[in-house]
């Protein structure tokens, strides 16, 4: 069986733009999500969410032998 590594820069490439996603999220919804719902990370606590389920998706595909 054969060991698989991860490329360490594109992993982290990908980190940093789901947090720059996730502050655009945040400075583009926080006054309207306040006025509406009364939380201002409403949309930016989905969106994380989202990106952490994507993560562990990717991980758990990565451990599928192909």
């Amino acid at each position: 069986m054969r060991v698989r590594t991860v490329d360490i820069t594109l992993f982290f490439i990908v980190l940093l733009l789901l947090a720059i996603g996730i502050v655009m999220v945040y400075s583009a919804s926080s006054i309207q999500a306040y006025v509406r719902l009364g939380d201002a990370l409403y949309y930016a606590k989905r969106q994380l969410l989202w990106a952490l389920l994507g993560i562990g998706a990717a991980v758990l595909m990565l451990r599928v032998d192909y």
